[in-house]
């Protein structure tokens, strides 16, 4: 069986996340992973001079457990 990856990218509040839910609903079999199940809790993001959580930090993201789903859904 052929496995497809499908990565969508995009600017915040772009769509991204609706876009992939929907492509999820239409394709038989599909799984769905999304990078914002992966961030630490907001706690932990930093916050710039202004106020604003830089979600872009490394230190936000806990990456081994997205490699390993990642990895794992893709067989």
């Amino acid at each position: 069986m052929k496995t497809l990856v499908v990565g969508v990218g995009g600017m915040t509040n772009g769509g991204k996340s609706t876009l992939s839910k929907s492509l999820h609903q239409q394709i038989p079999n599909s799984c769905l992973i999304a990078q914002d199940w992966y961030f630490k809790d907001d706690s932990v993001v930093p916050v710039d001079s202004n106020g604003f959580k830089q979600y872009d930090s490394e230190d936000t993201f806990t990456v081994c457990s997205s490699h390993r789903d990642l990895f794992g859904a893709a067989g």
